[in-house]
C-alpha cells in the first residue's frame, strides 16, 4: 500500500500493526490475518489526512498509481 507510512506518528502504529514489511513509502502485508485491522484502518485514515498541500498527482505519469484516487469528490 503506497503512502501509508510517510506521516508523523506512523512508527508507533507500525509497531502495533503485526507482521508486515515496509519499503521506501510502502507498506507490505501478505495476509490480512497477520495484522490488526483496527491499526491498519488508523494508518489509512492518518495517511489520508490533508498535509496542507495537494498530494494528488505528485507522481510521474509512468507511475503505476498514476490516476488512482483522482476521482474523489
Amino acid at each position: 500500500m503506497y503512502g501509508m507510512i510517510g506521516f508523523d506518528g506512523a512508527e508507533p502504529l507500525l509497531a502495533k500493526l503485526g507482521r508486515h514489511t515496509t519499503g521506501k513509502g510502502c507498506l507490505y502485508i501478505k495476509k490480512l490475518a497477520d495484522v490488526d485491522i483496527r491499526v491498519l484502518e488508523t494508518l489509512a485514515e492518518k495517511a489520508d489526512e490533508p498535509l496542507g498541500r495537494n498530494t494528488q498527482n505528485e507522481h510521474s505519469p509512468s507511475c503505476a498509481c498514476a490516476g488512482i484516487g483522482n476521482d474523489r469528490t
